[in-house]
């Protein structure tokens, strides 16, 4: 189990930096650091929502990107908390 929640987290970063590198390609280097960031804080499905919801306007593809990071961990954690305990 604990090598299962240590993939997840894992691939929550990698995820985290794909999107930042698909979804920014035009931003400078030091934006684009920010936004890993944020993308990275938007881990937390409730941050994630309520950042694509500020930012949906003005930043589309970076609002995609957190929606797309908030509903990956929010599903991750919801298998790994109440799925797979059943089957363990």
């Amino acid at each position: 189990m604990e090598s299962i929640q240590l993939i997840f987290m894992l691939s929550t970063l990698l995820l985290a930096a794909v999107l930042t590198a698909v979804k920014t390609k035009g931003d400078r280097t030091p934006v684009r650091g920010l936004k890993f960031l944020g993308i990275l804080v938007s881990s937390v499905p409730i941050i994630g929502v309520i950042q694509g919801i500020i930012v949906r306007k003005r930043l589309p593809l970076y609002s995609d990107a957190c929606f797309i990071q908030a509903i990956y961990c929010g599903i991750g954690y919801v298998i790994i908390t109440q799925v797979l305990p059943k089957y363990a």
